[in-house]
């Protein structure tokens, strides 16, 4: 199992107000170095989703690992990914140094998603600067996916940059609805062009099978759905699933 730093795992020791106390503790991911963390100098009710630049750097903060042929990239939305900063220049490095010809795909997983169809977290910090400081990156390499979560809900994207279809782009999805209630609500009842599927009735999870280095299939299983939401409305019976087989935007 590897772990994504979320929104709740920011959480200050009460005493030490050291943040991340649980989050590095109980899991260790392939570090690159021993974390560097500060202190919570917020009241401790302060909004998490608002919280960005946090002094938190290597340990679980980011890293990342190959599995077969496809490299993975754990990033941080919460700590400082801006030029210049410790997260970026290491992303940079790691992107720089996959060989696409032995590991053809490569997949970034963040808590915050870039691309988000859903009505919450449109203004938050994160999302605003990844795709100022982060998306150029990513389409530049040619990442396949971007997987995110913070959203209780589902969807995936077309390949797109810069809020335009592009055959190199990234797949943006939302695995958001593992557990808690599936509620968040729509944008806009028209969705974006650049949205090829989205959910917010019904939980489940996804996969990702490397066939070859040019071919994927991606598939997300329904596993449940909701009964009804925080104002008791309910919701229709859906018995929905998504899958598509993916062509390598490197090679394209």
């Amino acid at each position: 199992m590897y772990v994504v730093s979320g929104n709740h795992d920011v959480e200050g020791d009460l005493l030490t107000g050291v943040m991340y106390e649980a989050f590095e503790n109980r899991f260790r991911m392939p570090r690159i170095q021993k974390p560097v963390i500060g202190r919570v100098t917020l009241p401790q009710h302060v909004d998490l989703n608002k919280m960005y630049r946090l002094p938190y750097d290597y340990g679980n903060s980011f890293y990342s690992y190959t599995n077969g042929m496809m490299h993975n990239i754990v990033l941080n939305s919460f700590a400082d990914f801006e030029p210049g900063s410790n997260q970026y220049r290491w992303l940079l490095a790691d992107l720089e140094s996959i060989d696409r010809q032995e590991v053809p795909w490569v997949m970034v997983s963040v808590h915050c998603p870039i691309y988000n169809t859903f009505s919450k977290h449109q203004n938050d910090p994160q999302p605003i600067q990844m795709k100022k400081h982060l998306e150029p990156l990513l389409v530049q390499y040619r990442v396949n996916f971007i997987v995110a979560g913070h959203l209780h809900a589902y969807s995936r994207s077309k390949p797109v940059a810069n809020n335009l279809l592009t055959r190199t782009g990234p797949i943006h999805i939302v695995l958001g609805n593992g557990g808690r209630q599936a509620n968040a609500p729509f944008q806009s009842q028209i969705p974006e062009e650049w949205v090829i599927m989205r959910d917010h009735t019904t939980y489940g999870y996804g996969t990702i099978q490397v066939l070859n280095k040019t071919s994927v299939l991606y598939e997300w299983v329904q596993t449940g759905r909701n009964e009804a939401d925080s104002s008791r409305m309910k919701f229709p019976t859906i018995n929905m699933t998504d899958f598509v087989y993916v062509e390598n935007q490197f090679f394209l």
